[in-house]
């Protein structure tokens, strides 16, 4: 560089035009000068020795990381220090995440010893290591890999080199196993095999090639052919291999000797040889073959000598046999005859002249076609064809032919093809056989079953036959139109398709108990019908058994008895129905008695008791107490009975109308508000809605009915606490609103068991209960009717001893009208608002009724008058125009108080009409308004009901 430098700047101040001093302050600026051309050459070559150091770094990286070997440095503890890509993507992972981790943990379990071994090996013998390991890549793949280790210069780090050999290994695996499969194939095999070696001795013999010998294969081995074959001894020909009297050459000798020189194959057919067995020299066939092989990277030829002298022999007897057949067929009337491979005969037996009319020698030169009928050959022909070109057995060919005097003979064709050394076909071989008779016969037997089975298929019945294998093989039209399947699909198939599951067993062991004793049966079962329904039938079969007398399987029938099962199960049904029904209502009217009675015995009790004289004012009064809350406790009895009679008999009908649940709400409260708090309870409501947006659409006197027997029933079952009643607005789910009532109680509880059948009729009364309260019981019933009838459905939440909670639901239809007139008033008690001049007409039938009409209204009418019946009601009414009111008993005799009120409005509009009836049926009030009524009111008649109804026609003016 230094003279490099010098160079440089003499060029330099050449081209400047100065010249060299020698002085010392020049000679320092020319060392500077020069100096500084050094340092630029130097930083010249470090930047292109730079260049090509990042260049051949680049290099290598792309070499390390894209070589197609895995790369990684290792510490002893075979922890990763690093690795390259085809490292990282051999192990399945990402190279960040597989540094710092240990090689032996993908190492596999059986290989982890080796793999130590090796690793501590390159650290003690400081010198290359090499192993062949298992590991396990991230997907769980199992890789054989070949390990090359070496110490690093720095003598703490192991170089390691990882290649794949899966292939390799997989390859020399499937070796070893095909070689092995080799071995055992090669053992095994019934031909006598030997591997010869490239001097035509013999490496391999397997143990068919010793018992052909009659040697073992110590004996055998190393040793030709020829020699094994000759056995060593007691041969009469002097080639001494083993060949038949007569032959100049050994053929296999001298075609081995060719094949070593020439390679290929050789197959020779039946050789015959003379070989000793069991110390007899025997004659025998061998049929040989000679293939080259490749035999530890060598070549080697197998010979397989295949035992043909029983075949030999078995050929010769099959010849006799044949002419032996043949005879027995000539014997029978059969015959017997050979055609070429053009179809055209070479011999037939003398039997065909009987058949056909013609003799051997016109037969000869002609082919099967030549006899039959144009129709019969175009059908028959091809099928010859096809047989002949896959040289096939022909088996049971029927064909007709037509004799020399022109009748009509079906004959049944059985015959073999001849198939020569080469594996052509060489003709047939067959015989005739005349069965003109037998389908003649089955041609009437087909007639007459074509007639049974138009017969079975006209009539209504299931008829099916079936074989010893207990299969189906036969069905009339009514069966497959039944089950809606097809023939082809019945055919073959057993019992246990379309049997109804749990009628399988009881099915299966009544048939085979008959089918194995060839006995009829007959069974009821359910069968799948085409609808996809099951249906019963009753199935009866009976054994068949043919001409002689051999059973040959069931023939059967089969009727639809689904109606009458229906029938039955109804029966049943209804049965059981009665007798339940008889039951409870027995009880039903046992308790009926028993709460009829109990309340007239305290009023008829205490009205003699009433006559007694002496009572004074507060006896009176208690007396009249009892007898009023018995003849309440008797009206309810009557009501639930009326209600409950509606509701079996379908009369009960939904009146809508405009009802404000609040207020209903707050009525029941008011009202059972003494009862409850005579008892030492409290009661209270809770309404989701305010008063003015709570009208609905519904039938409010069934929701009152509800509500009340809920309330009735909490006070019963409750001796302290509290009962809370109310509702709320939900939605149900087709998101239509719904108001959901609750009347929660701190009583008693009812049993989980009960909490299902205390709704159901009947039912309650016929329940032993040792805490049993009055009434009729028919409360929970009427109610469950009154919710479902409104469309809703009513259930309850119950603890023992902890009270209970009933709930029902009902669809609300929420009305717009605000500040409507309430449904529900409470009691009127004071009558000064009634005018006192009344001309009043009491139409009523009963005498008892009558006077108690006229004891309520007297203080209110000027005058009163009586009818007994409708009529007179009529000519009263005629009479006296000027009647202000007519108390109606709808009830009369002749006519009814209906009518009655029909009659009088045509004559009278003004006079105001009220309907009472004792029936206290749905419907009557709106029949009594239809009929010209104002207004109705039910038996036994309130007083504060009948002064409510005088308030609303006749007001003081």
């Amino acid at each position: 560089l230094r003279k490099q430098a010098e160079e440089i700047y003499r060029s330099k101040s050449s081209e400047a035009g100065l010249q060299p001093v020698i002085e010392d302050t020049q000679r320092l600026i020319y060392d500077l000068e020069v100096h500084q051309i050094e340092l630029e050459l130097q930083n010249e070559e470090l930047r292109k020795a730079k260049e090509n150091a990042t260049i051949a770094s680049e290099k290598y990286l792309g070499l390390y990381d894209f070589a197609p070997i895995g790369y990684f440095t290792i510490l002893n503890n075979s922890k990763i220090v690093d690795l390259n890509l085809a490292g990282s993507q051999m192990l399945g992972s990402e190279r960040l995440r597989l540094k710092n981790k240990y090689f032996v943990q993908m190492v596999s379990i059986e290989s982890r010893p080796l793999f130590d071994h090796f690793l501590a090996r390159v650290f003690d013998i400081k010198d290359i290591q090499s192993c062949e390991v298992t590991i396990y890549v991230k997907s769980g793949v199992q890789l054989w890999v070949h390990l090359t280790g070496s110490v690093a210069v720095n003598g703490s780090d192991c170089l390691l080199t990882m290649v794949d050999i899966t292939a390799r290994k997989k390859a020399e695996i499937e070796v070893e196993r095909q070689l092995l499969n080799f071995h055992s194939i090669f053992e095994a095999s019934p031909v006598a095999m030997l591997v010869l070696d490239h001097s035509s001795n013999i490496a391999l013999c397997n143990i068919a090639a010793t018992n052909l010998c009659s040697k073992s294969k110590t004996e055998l081995l190393h040793k030709s052919l020829c020699a094994a074959l000759n056995c060593g001894d007691n041969l009469e020909e002097s080639n001494g291999c083993g060949l038949a009297a007569g032959t100049k050459h050994c053929q296999i000798r001298d075609g081995i000797d060719k094949l070593i020189r020439n390679g290929g194959s050789m197959q020779w057919t039946d050789l015959e040889f003379r070989m000793h067995r069991q110390g007899k020299l025997c004659q025998v066939w061998l049929n040989v073959s000679v293939e080259p092989i490749i035999l530890d990277g060598r070549p080697h030829w197998c010979v397989a000598l295949n035992d043909a002298t029983d075949r030999k022999h078995a050929e010769e007897s099959l010849k006799m046999s044949e002419k032996r057949m043949e005879d027995i067929i000539l014997s029978q009337g059969d015959w017997v005859w050979e055609i070429d491979e053009h179809g055209i005969y070479t011999y037939s037996s003398q039997n065909g002249k009987p058949m056909l009319g013609f003799t051997s020698e016109e037969i000869l030169g002609k082919t099967p076609i030549d006899f039959m009928t144009e129709e019969e050959a175009k059908r028959v022909g091809p099928i010859f064809g096809e047989i002949a070109s896959k040289k096939m057995n022909i088996t049971d060919l029927v064909n007709w032919n037509v004799t020399k005097d022109g009748k009509g003979i079906c004959l049944i064709t059985n015959a073999v093809p001849m198939i020569d050394s080469e594996g052509n076909l060489r003709g047939y071989r067959g015989v005739d056989k005349d069965i003109t008779e037998r389908k003649r016969s089955e041609a009437e037997m087909m007639e007459k079953e074509v007639q049974f089975q138009n017969l079975a298929n006209s009539g209504l019945s299931l008829i099916w036959t079936s074989g010893t294998d207990q299969q189906f093989q036969y069905f009339n039209d009514p069966w497959l139109r039944f089950t809606g399947r097809k023939l082809e699909q019945e055919i073959g198939s057993g019992w246990v398709e379309g049997i109804h599951p749990d009628d399988l067993n009881r099915f299966w062991s009544t048939y085979l108990g008959s089918f194995i004793n060839h006995k009829p049966f007959e069974i009821e079962h359910r069968l799948l019908h085409a609808g996809g329904e099951y249906k019963w039938i009753v199935n009866m079969g009976s054994p068949n058994f043919n001409g002689q007398g051999d059973f040959i399987g069931y023939i059967g029938n089969c009727f639809d008895i689904t109606t009458r099962k229906n029938a039955e199960k109804e029966l049943i049904i209804a049965k059981d129905h009665a007798e339940e029904s008889d039951r409870l209502k027995s009880a039903f009217l046992a308790n009926m008695s028993h709460e009829i009675r109990t309340p007239m015995n305290g009023i008829l009790g205490f009205t003699e008791l009433l006559k007694e004289p002496g009572l004074d004012n507060q006896q009176h009064l208690q007396y009249l107490e009892v007898i009023q809350k018995s003849g309440a406790r008797l009206l309810n009895i009557i009501n639930d009975i009326i209600n409950i009679s509606k509701i079996e008999s379908g009369l009960m009908q939904v009146l809508l109308s405009e009802t404000n649940i609040n207020e209903q709400i707050e009525y029941i409260t008011t009202f059972f508000r003494p009862e409850v708090e005579r008892k030492g309870m409290q009661i209270d409501f809770e309404n989701a809605l305010p008063t003015v947006k709570a009208f609905i659409h519904s039938d409010h006197e069934k929701i009152y009915a509800i509500l009340t027997n809920l309330v009735k029933n909490a006070i019963k079952f409750s001796n302290h606490g509290s009962i809370k009643l109310g509702y709320e607005v939900i939605q149900s789910e087709n998101n239509e609103s719904q108001l959901k009532f609750f009347v929660k109680d701190t009583g008693i509880g009812i049993d989980k068991e009960k909490q299902d059948v205390i709704f159901k009729r009947f039912i309650q009364v016929d329940i032993f209960d040792k805490m049993a309260r009055q009434g009729a019981g028919l409360g929970l019933s009427i109610s469950k009717a009154y919710v479902e009838l409104l469309g809703g459905k009513i259930w309850v939440e119950s603890e023992k001893e902890k009270g209970s909670t009933f709930y029902f639901t009902i669809p609300c239809h929420f009305t717009t009208k605000e500040g409507m007139k309430k449904q529900l008033d409470l009691p009127v008690f004071q009558d000064e608002g009634i005018r006192k001049n009344l001309t009043i007409l009491i139409a009523e039938d009963d005498e008892e009724s009558e006077m108690l009409m006229v004891m309520t209204v007297k203080k209110f009418g000027r005058e009163i008058l009586i009818a007994r019946n409708g009529f007179e009601a009529v000519e009263v009414c005629r009479k006296n125009p000027n009647i202000d009111l007519i108390l109606m008993d709808v009830q009369m005799p002749g006519m009814s108080g209906f009518e009655a009120a029909q009659q009088i409005r045509l004559f009278n509009q003004n006079v105001v009409i009220i309907a009472q009836t004792a029936l206290a049926l749905d419907g009557d009030k709106a029949k009594a308004i239809h009929s010209g009524c104002n207004d109705y009111i039910s038996k036994p008649i309130s007083r504060n009901t009948l002064i409510d109804l005088l308030l609303k026609y006749f007001l003081k003016n």
